[in-house]
């Protein structure tokens, strides 16, 4: 499509003057010389004297005059149409200027504020830049395209020196929405991309750095530029009154904005630039822009193609001179020698011929014929040519401009966008505005087209769309077309769509991945990033597929809000001061006031003394095992002293419960105690520096490792016993006539359940109520219980572990101890010889007394019989066990 302009439009108005003035000096000409004619002679003589003069080629020789000059002042006004492709150097530079618009630019810590200073700042350093392409984004809460990479700095300007705090109607500051705005813009430049971000740093949204991370990733460096005071400024709001207020927060307290150069310097380490703050006096732009230069090598240098339009003056001023030639041949007399006149015309034609009036090559050919078959609708015929036309002129941006339109009208939408993408960095400002109008229809239409089969892709596509509907709008934004059909794409989403916010809560936690209109169905993919010193926790306001983990997924279905919580984390350290002595645990990064668990374990002849702390609070200084708030990042340090051992055992073993056998500081005085189980009774402790040997409960002066025996002595001549105080209660103990039935019974405690009954006598050893004969004066009769099958597995195997005096294994010392319990009158030891006798063939019932099978927390028939044998042959007892996993201290008891 060709369009007519003037390289020189104040030529059209001394033509549109010349015109009028002409005619009425033609006319007053003639009429001047027929009014002196008439003075010369009489009228009869006029007559005579100009018989050989022709009228009318008199007036067409003045017509001619006046055509001529028309075309001559024509000609001055340069008329132009049709483009020509020039190629230019360029420096290899694409700089795209990010500028802070949000209300916190308006602080006056610098004059007259930020963000005026900011664009003077801007403007300095464009008016040096030479063959470098600059482009403009604005962004607050949002982020928008305002001006495309451009030569033409005029333009660049134009636009920056009308940006203010409205200019993005979304509050905030979202740094991460002007990098993907960047990223998403710079996708079809090839030159070396460069990214100036100017801000105050103060990143409400806190996803930049992962976004600056992206951008390095597509060869993108950023560079920062940090405008502001740490210490802070108030944001003056000038009311139409001319007083001033300033900006507050919900609580009614002025806000004060503060210069946040951490955040910038990571987003600049990211993005492999440089952070730079603003300071009167220097120039950080241009300490920006040289180090942008030194990265780019005699390899970047490159060139760029414009459209220059075509001068076309030659051709009226070729049809002046032809005017000017025929006038100059044409006579004003009736007869005239043909010879005279051809010899004229031959003239004219000579210099004619050395006219550039000749058809530009640029308008003939494939170009020419493809415009005609897309008038014609033949839009196939269309592509055809424009794709033979780029062939020799691939940097022609209104020839990718034509086909894309051709392809879109074709309804090959995908091919168009691309089209319409290859034009964008090689096109002008105003061509740039209709490619972006253009490029946002075939992104909605080729959305269309996927929304059954790949609703994913539609979303893309639409959210593109906008996008480019927007750049059109930031170039021209009284486009009533791109604002029509944008409202047009927003309603379809609305009608199809839904809206999904996807939030950090709070937002100085950590980033996410971006919200935005979805299709039902959709599968929306989330991410989590917690920053330093934060946890992310779950995901909260919508189903999604693993709310605890930090990547996942969501399926669509309706409008609504994803927030991504996180919470503070400190660290703690719990060191030992002796690694020698003990330990301590455990290490690590917890939530902030979090009861953290700590523990101490000491070293053989060593003890746990005290938690020591300079920030932090214990719930017990004390306890080896605590808890502990962290406030904040912190050390605790675990203090163990010198011990002794101190063994407490009980004589006999099934005798009763004493404790607690372990290591105590040294010359401390540590309390034991006895507690008789039925059918004992307490008689007193042997052991060095024991307190009161008389007292069931006393102490002991441990100056040394020392040995307390705790002595009981038997009161009934029936013993009825649990293998286990934990496991259960028995009850039919008690002093009987030999040979009577007693009744027995066994309980089970709570997750236990009653296994059989170990002992001599007993009716039926499975049952837990029954009864037992009498035999001797010293019958000992145990109840065996397991542990519950239907308790969790993990909790068995932890009870296994913990209660090893439960497993019904015999200790290999057990020999060494004294039992005062006598034996079976069947199976009594000789006194002079200390031998046992032999044993007689036991009853049918009596072998099956103990059940038959074996279980982890009861013995097997054998090993019960064996143990109660072995106690009845030699009077021994068991040793001592103790079970480190039980509060309660343990018992020196048989357990089982």
């Amino acid at each position: 499509m060709m369009n007519l302009s003037f390289g020189e439009p104040l030529g059209l108005i001394a033509l549109a003057v010349a015109l009028p003035l002409l005619a009425f000096w033609a006319w007053w000409s003639d009429h001047r010389s027929r009014h002196l004619l008439g003075k010369f002679a009489a009228g009869s003589m006029v007559e005579r004297l100009s018989a050989s003069f022709s009228r009318p080629r008199q007036r067409s020789k003045a017509v001619l005059s006046i055509l001529a000059c028309l075309c001559l002042l024509l000609a001055i006004a340069r008329p132009q149409w049709g483009t020509e492709i020039e190629e230019i150097e360029l420096r290899g530079v694409d700089v795209l200027f990010a500028l802070d618009t949000s209300r916190s630019m308006l602080a006056e810590d610098y004059s007259p504020n930020r963000l005026e200073r900011s664009k003077l700042a801007i403007t300095d350093l464009v008016n040096r830049l030479r063959g470098d392409r600059v482009g403009l984004i604005a962004f607050a809460g949002d982020a928008f395209l305002q001006c495309p990479l451009t030569l033409d700095y005029g333009a660049f300007l134009q636009t920056l020196r009308s940006m203010n705090t409205d200019t993005i109607p979304r509050g905030g500051t979202d740094i991460a929405a002007a990098i993907d705005e960047a990223m998403a813009y710079f996708e079809n430049t090839d030159y070396h991309r460069v990214l100036i971000l100017i801000s105050d740093g103060e990143d409400l949204e806190a996803r930049g750095i992962r976004k600056a991370r992206e951008a390095a990733e597509r060869n993108i460096t950023i560079f920062t530029v940090g405008i502001g005071t740490p210490g802070g400024e108030l944001i003056p709001l000038r009311q139409p009154d001319g007083s001033v207020d300033y900006v507050r927060d919900h609580t009614g307290n002025p806000v004060r904005t503060r210069l946040d150069e951490h955040t910038l310097t990571l987003i600049a380490e990211a993005g492999g630039g440089i952070y730079k703050r603003f300071t009167p006096g220097a120039d950080a732009l241009d300490e920006i822009y040289n180090e942008a230069r030194s990265l780019i090598g005699e390899d970047n240098i490159g060139s760029l193609t414009r459209e220059i339009p075509i001068e076309r003056f030659y051709w009226p001023l070729a049809l002046g001179l032809l005017f000017i030639i025929l006038e100059w041949s044409l006579s004003n007399r009736r007869r005239r020698p043909a010879t005279s006149n051809l010899t004229k015309i031959l003239i004219a034609c000579l210099l004619l011929q050395f006219l550039p009036v000749g058809p530009d090559a640029s308008l003939q050919g494939s170009p020419r014929q493809a415009e005609r078959h897309y008038s014609a609708g033949e839009y196939q015929q269309a592509i055809e040519l424009w794709q033979v036309a780029l062939k020799t002129k691939p940097e022609d941006a209104r020839l990718h401009y034509n086909l894309g339109n051709a392809l879109y009208r074709d309804r090959q939408f995908a091919a168009a966008v691309q089209a319409y993408q290859s034009a964008l960095p090689l096109a002008d400002v105003d061509l740039q505005e209709r490619i972006f109008f253009n490029l946002g229809n075939a992104q909605y239409q080729l959305g269309v087209e996927k929304m059954v089969e790949a609703p994913n892709e539609t979303t893309e596509l639409w959210d593109r769309s906008l996008e480019s509907y927007d750049n059109s709008l930031a170039i021209n934004p009284q486009a009533s077309d791109a604002h029509q059909n944008r409202n047009w794409v927003e309603t379809q989403f609305t009608y199809h769509g839904a809206r999904i916010q996807v939030l950090p809560g709070p937002a100085e936690g950590g980033s996410t991945s971006s919200g935005g209109l979805f299709l039902p169905g959709m599968v929306l993919e989330l991410e989590a990033e917690p920053n330093e010193n934060w946890r992310f926790v779950q995901w909260q306001g919508a189903e999604v597929e693993d709310p605890e983990s930090q990547q996942t997924a969501m399926v669509v279905q309706q409008s609504g809000q994803v927030v991504a919580v996180f919470h503070p984390t400190r660290y703690l350290e719990v060191l030992s001061e002796d690694e020698s002595a003990g330990t301590a645990k455990t290490s690590g990064r917890y939530d902030l006031d979090q009861e953290v668990p700590i523990q101490a374990e000491s070293k053989d002849y060593f003890v746990f003394h005290l938690w020591e702390s300079d920030t932090l609070e214990f719930a017990d200084a004390s306890a080896a095992e605590t808890t502990v708030k962290l406030t904040g990042d912190g050390r605790v340090m675990a203090r163990f002293v010198d011990a002794y051992h101190l063994e407490v055992i009980s004589q006999p073993a099934i005798a009763g419960n004493v404790g607690t056998t372990g290591f105590y500081e040294r010359n401390t005085e540590p309390g034991i105690h006895a507690e008789a189980r039925d059918g004992f009774e307490w008689i007193g402790w042997i052991g060095d520096n024991i307190d009161d040997t008389t007292a069931p409960q006393t102490t002991v002066n441990l100056i040394r490792d020392s040995k307390t025996v705790a002595h009981f002595q038997r009161i009934w001549n029936l013993v009825v016993l649990p293998d286990s105080d934990q496991h259960g209660t028995t009850t039919g103990g008690g002093n009987f006539p030999l040979g009577n039935i007693q009744p027995i019974e066994a309980v089970a405690n709570e997750g236990y359940t009653f296994l059989g009954w170990d002992g001599p006598g007993v009716a039926d050893p499975e049952a837990p109520q029954t009864t037992v004969e009498v035999l001797s004066d010293e019958q000992t009769i145990i109840a065996i219980f397991e542990e519950d099958e239907s308790e969790d597995e993990n909790e068995q195997d932890s009870d296994s572990e913990g209660d090893g005096e439960g497993n019904g294994e015999s200790d290999p010392d057990a020999n060494d101890e004294q039992d005062e319990s006598p034996a079976d009158p069947e199976d009594q030891q000789d006194p002079q010889t200390d031998q046992p006798q032999p044993e007689e063939e036991q009853p049918a019932q009596e072998e099956e007394a103990a059940p038959a099978r074996e279980t982890p927390e009861s013995l097997t028939e054998e090993e019960a019989r064996q143990l109660l044998q072995m106690l009845r042959q030699d009077e021994r007892q068991l040793p001592l066990r103790i079970d480190q996993d039980r509060d309660e201290p343990p018992t020196t008891g048989r357990d089982w």
